[in-house]
């Protein structure tokens, strides 16, 4: 009869820590899947430069967003990106590293020689960029960036790109 008491204690008990215990396995599996699929979406995406004007559509779509952007590369150094602010699309060159200041003058030589006036800008006050208004339309912009990494990088429309974000 003792054992019996001691049973109708502790299975419970038991019971109840095997409970906890799966609830606790449930909860980590459902974070490690949305980590997962948070990453995921976050993750570049590869792609040649004939994508551009889909990808501009959806951007443009986040013309209220300031921080609305996306940028395509092979390599850090000639990462370019794309910002629509008020309506228009800018093609921007971000100053980051050493590597990315080499090319200044290169981008601007390009400009000038394509027919651009290069704006001195920055993200919010701490990364130099240097600017460029590429178009009103996706079109416009897409020839726009595949001009300037094409004289800049010697890219062309064959380039398989890293799309960020």
């Amino acid at each position: 009869q003792s054992c019996t008491r001691l049973c109708m204690v502790f299975v419970p008990i038991i019971l109840l820590g095997h409970m906890k215990l799966i609830v606790i396995i449930v909860i980590i599996v459902v974070g490690v899947l949305a980590a997962f699929f948070f990453l995921r979406s976050r993750v570049a995406e590869s792609g040649t430069l004939a994508e551009l004007p889909q990808r501009l559509a959806k951007l443009k779509l986040q013309d209220n967003d300031p921080k609305a952007f996306f940028g395509f590369c092979t390599r850090d150094e000639d990462a370019l990106y794309f910002v629509h602010e008020h309506e228009v699309f800018y093609l921007d060159y971000e100053l980051t590293t050493p590597a990315k200041k080499g090319y200044a003058d290169a981008f601007r030589k390009t400009a000038a020689d394509l027919g651009f006036s290069v704006i001195d800008t920055s993200y919010y006050g701490q990364y130099p960029v240097l600017r460029v208004k590429a178009g009103d339309t996706e079109t416009q912009a897409a020839d726009v960036g595949l001009k300037f990494t094409h004289r800049l990088f010697g890219h062309d429309q064959q380039t398989v790109f890293e799309f960020l974000p």
